[in-house]
């Protein structure tokens, strides 16, 4: 919407009313209906906007609060340092590679199982050490997962069914595990009685030393490979969950900070919506006072200098100077014209012709004008008051009333309050 053009309308039909002695009540209830319905659409095109944001707003806010929940507690873990990385991965590293000694040392065993591949003995061997390890492992962790249970329930709410049924899964895993302890303290006996045995085939220092020292070595071999597992387990879960907390202390860090910075860019968005959209509705309000004092500014203008009519004989003039313009320039074409129509006669009817046509054209829309202006007209040729003296102070301004006598006629309206006071109409 052009707003100047607007405006234009509004302040001719305000002077065009107070010429015809219209109520501007119901123009005024008008552009205050209008720009009501103007305000109204400007709310309804910024609410849909305004009310996602609302809720992508409120949506972080919980997250926001979530994840600094999980990270103080993270925090409280840490003791508000952050988590270690190195000793952990080197815990996993050093689980792993007791896995694969473990696997090079029960190896030579699987021979006495049929198994002849070297690398299908090193798998099975791994394996096994592994199987052993999660047992102990799964058996630990569900210990203390129940206990925890235990001591956190009332023993007396406690039926005799659930504690039976928790014995029975502890009692299940503890033989599970302790069959695989067995089994690789079996192998590993296994193992020393191989190697017992294959030094006392051979010659030198490593026959006697095993000849002589078949306890201790029975028990190192024994030992080792039923501490390994364990220490497999062991290393292994506290080397992994360190490494999970540190993963999880900086991904809950990043998470924070990401939520925070959209929550602010979503913010500071739903600001300047809100803003842009009540500063809209402040210009409205605006431009509507405007609208409505230009509209009573020119409604008192119009009351005050009355619908002047310009007289007959200037309408004429105008028509007549047109008249003579078109047959001018037709005349001063005629050389060139002459060049292409050689008749006089042709000539003289072409320019009659045209000067008739532009001249009966522009006769039909001045005296319609004259007639009937339309409220732009009538305000371009609004009439103009003047004095011959300036008012005296502190006294009221004066004011032609529509409905003197002369109004609309050509003549200017009688009812002057003094002799000394002249007025005339002048048309723009």
């Amino acid at each position: 919407m052009n707003n100047r053009n607007d405006a234009r309308t509004v302040e001719v039909e305000g002077f065009r009313d107070g010429t015809q002695g219209v109520d501007p009540s119901i123009t005024v209830k008008e552009i205050e209906a209008q720009f009501g319905q103007r305000q109204e659409q400007e709310n309804q095109a910024a609410a849909e906007r305004i009310k996602l944001l609302e809720a992508q707003a409120e949506t972080l806010e919980r997250r926001k609060d979530d994840s600094q929940r999980h990270w103080g507690d993270l925090e409280f873990r840490t003791e508000g340092m952050p988590p270690q990385i190195v000793l952990p991965l080197i815990a996993v590293v050093c689980a792993i590679a007791a896995v694969i000694g473990e696997a090079v040392f029960l190896a030579p065993v699987m021979d006495g199982l049929g198994i002849a591949d070297a690398t299908l003995q090193l798998i099975f061997a791994g394996v096994i050490v592994i199987t052993t390890s999660g047992l102990f492992e799964i058996t630990k962790r569900v210990y203390s997962a129940r206990t925890s249970d235990h001591l956190a329930t009332d023993e007396q709410s406690t039926n005799g069914a659930s504690k039976v049924a928790h014995l029975g899964g502890l009692i299940f895993l503890g033989v599970l595990t302790t069959l695989a302890l067995v089994l690789v303290f079996i192998l590993g006996w296994w193992r020393a009685e191989e190697m017992i045995y294959a030094a006392a085939v051979q010659t030198g220092p490593w026959k006697e030393f095993l000849a002589n020292n078949t306890v201790l070595t029975r028990l190192v071999v024994v030992l080792l490979t039923t501490a390994l597992p364990i220490f497999v387990a062991i290393a292994f879960e506290w080397g992994l969950n360190g490494l999970h907390l540190a993963w999880e202390w900086r991904k809950s860090r990043e998470t924070y900070k990401r939520i925070t910075k959209q929550l602010d860019s979503t913010q500071k968005e739903l600001e300047q919506r809100i803003e842009g959209r009540d500063s809209r509705i402040r210009e409205l309000e605006q431009m509507r006072e405007e609208w409505k004092q230009a509209y009573l500014q020119n409604h008192e203008l119009g009351q005050k200098t009355g619908a002047w009519q310009t007289p007959l004989w200037r309408v004429v003039l105008k028509i007549a100077a047109v008249v003579l313009l078109v047959l001018t320039i037709c005349l001063l074409l005629d050389p060139i014209t002459a060049q292409y129509i050689e008749s006089g006669w042709m000539r003289s009817l072409l320019y009659g012709c045209m000067t008739l046509g532009f001249g009966v054209l522009y006769a039909s829309r001045a005296i319609k004008a004259w007639d009937r202006p339309t409220a732009g007209q009538l305000y371009d040729q609004k009439a103009t008051i003047f004095r011959s003296e300036p008012p005296k102070k502190d006294s009221e301004p004066f004011v032609i009333s529509q409905s003197s006598p002369g109004a609309g006629n050509g003549k200017p309206p009688l009812g002057s309050p003094t002799e000394e006071r002249s007025q005339a109409a002048t048309a723009r």
